[in-house]
């Protein structure tokens, strides 16, 4: 399963970059994941435009969401994402532990055995 992360804050360029980075160092989510990044069309970011993660076990996920949220813990003011994954949009506009629930549950609900993991 896909997950796409991006902003449509162009100067949350450099927090987008953060979260990448903080995403590719964690070696427990490359352990289980592949982390990428890609350009939309429209190219309104600049060099980095989406992080595309690619999970594939319930395991990921459980190791995804531990970095993203050490990840905004450590911000002073995090910025607002939107997260793409299947048909499901959400937008993690504060650092609220019930934005960070939806974003797992849709995780979840995207890959069936994830909770079986």
């Amino acid at each position: 399963m896909r997950v796409d992360i991006t902003t449509a804050d162009a100067d949350a360029a450099d927090e987008l970059n953060s979260l990448f980075g903080w995403l590719q160092r964690d070696e427990e989510l490359t352990a289980t994941a592949e982390v990428s990044r890609s350009s939309q069309e429209t190219g309104y970011l600049g060099a980095l435009d989406v992080i595309n993660v690619v999970l594939t076990q319930g395991v990921a996920i459980a190791n995804f969401i531990m970095v993203y949220r050490n990840w905004r813990d450590s911000r002073q003011k995090p910025p607002a994402l939107v997260f793409k994954i299947g048909g499901v949009t959400i937008t993690a506009d504060d650092d609220s532990p019930e934005h960070l629930a939806i974003v797992r549950a849709a995780l979840e609900r995207a890959l069936p055995d994830a909770a079986e993991s």
